[in-house]
C-alpha cells in the first residue's frame, strides 16, 4: 500500500513561516514609521533678523524684522510683541495665505506701531514672536533686539 501524505512538507511549511514573518515584520515597520513621521513634525520659526533704528535728530523709528519657518507645519498666524508696545498681528499670514515651511515674512513698523520714546541706540530690547500652526500647535520665543542709531 502506498502512503498518503497528510500536512505539509517541512520546507513549504518553513518557507510559509518564513514569508509570514517578512509579512507582519513589513506591516510593523509601515505602523512605526508612519507614527513617527507625525511625531517628528516641527513647529518652529526663526528669526533670521531684526533691528530697531532709530534718529537722533528726528522723531523716527523703525523696527524691521524678517521670520523664517524652518518646522515642518505651516503657520496660519504670527503675532510680535516688542517691548512697549501693542501686539502686532502679521496680516499677510492667515489660513487662507499661512506660511509655508521654508518660507520668510519680513515685517516693518513705524510710527504709529512703535513709538520713539521708548528706544534708544545702543540698547537692546525684547521681542516675542507667537505663531500657530494649521494643526494648532503653538511656537513661541523670546529674542533680544539691537536698537542704533541711523
Amino acid at each position: 500500500m502506498a502512503k498518503q501524505k497528510k500536512g505539509l512538507n517541512s520546507i513549504v511549511a518553513v518557507i510559509l513561516l518564513i514569508a509570514i514573518a517578512v509579512s507582519g515584520g513589513f506591516l510593523l515597520f509601515q505602523l512605526f514609521n508612519d507614527s513617527m513621521n507625525v511625531a517628528q513634525q516641527k513647529t518652529l520659526l526663526t528669526v533670521t533678523h531684526s533691528i530697531i533704528y532709530v534718529s537722533e535728530n528726528e522723531p523716527y523709528v523703525l523696527f524691521s524684522a524678517t521670520l523664517k519657518n524652518t518646522g515642518s507645519k505651516p503657520f496660519i498666524k504670527i503675532s510680535l510683541k516688542l517691548d512697549h508696545e501693542e501686539e502686532y498681528l502679521v496680516p499677510t499670514i492667515s489660513t487662507a495665505y499661512p506660511l509655508e515651511p521654508g518660507k520668510t515674512v519680513s515685517i516693518q513698523l513705524a510710527p504709529p506701531q512703535i513709538h520713539k520714546e521708548y528706544y534708544r541706540a545702543g540698547h537692546t530690547y525684547c521681542l516675542v514672536v507667537e505663531a500657530k500652526a494649521s494643526d494648532g500647535s503653538i511656537f513661541a520665543t523670546t529674542i533680544s533686539v539691537e536698537c542704533i542709531a541711523s
